[in-house]
């Protein structure tokens, strides 16, 4: 407690604030008496602050957002060209062995660049921050679980909690003794589940559907009561542990 005074119940001033519209806040003196005041929250704010919170709840379901976009530009058929000639140089006046630093070999080591749109040609990190990820889930698979469970599946757009409430509001004979997990890893592209194949989207695979998902179990000669769809994912139910 301040010598000044302080606020009543302030770990619960946001509901207070929200339900209430107002905040009590007492002044105390050293010598006898107090003196309190309401303060209430504008009406203009009430509702801002409601989205405020709301959206601040969603953003942090987000994790990281890795960049796939060209890091660093590749050189040039001319710079290429040229590397070439300065090596030729070097060879004429006895720097290098003959054959050794010029045409192809100017570019030894270097991996091939991709290619992007407008014809720009680059390099990006974005397969070794994949790779990366995927070593982690390796090395150290409860930890990269208990991470990735934090935020919202990059298939689905929904958290671990979201999914298996959906899953147990959405198959109430299964919600006990049950977990539902994605068909296909969304880390590492892994999967060794017999469905798999029939929506897999680089193969022109079935589209998600709860008729292509019946018709597919049927095919691979699976019970379809083992898989739900979520958003544009499918899950598969497996005992819990």
């Amino acid at each position: 407690m301040s010598r000044f005074g302080h606020f009543h119940e302030i770990a619960d001033l946001p509901e207070r604030a929200f339900c209430e519209n107002k905040y009590e806040f007492t002044l105390e003196g050293g010598k006898g008496g107090s003196q309190s005041s309401t303060v209430e929250i504008p009406d203009y704010l009430k509702e801002p602050l409601k989205r405020n919170i709301a959206r601040a709840e969603e953003i942090q379901k987000l994790g990281y957002m890795p960049y796939y976009g060209p890091d660093v530009a590749a050189f040039t058929p001319m710079q290429q060209a040229a590397f070439g000639a300065t090596g030729q140089a070097a060879e004429a006046f006895g720097f290098a062995p003959r054959g050794t630093m010029s045409g192809a070999s100017a570019m030894q080591g270097m991996p091939s660049p991709q290619a992007y749109a407008g014809g720009i040609r680059g390099y990006s990190s974005g397969d070794l921050y994949d790779q990366a990820v995927a070593e982690l889930a390796a090395r150290r698979p409860a930890i990269a679980e208990r991470y990735a469970g934090l935020f919202a599946d990059p298939m689905t757009g929904l958290t671990a909690a979201e999914v298996q409430a959906a899953a147990n509001e959405g198959t109430s004979e299964f919600a006990s003794g049950y977990d539902w997990m994605p068909i296909i890893d969304a880390n590492t592209g892994a999967t060794t589940d017999p469905l798999a194949s029939y929506f897999d989207p680089d193969q022109g695979g079935y589209a998600v559907t709860q008729s292509n998902l019946e018709k597919a179990a049927s095919r691979a000669g699976v019970d379809p009561n083992d898989y739900m769809i979520v958003g544009n994912q499918i899950l598969r139910r497996t005992a819990r542990g």
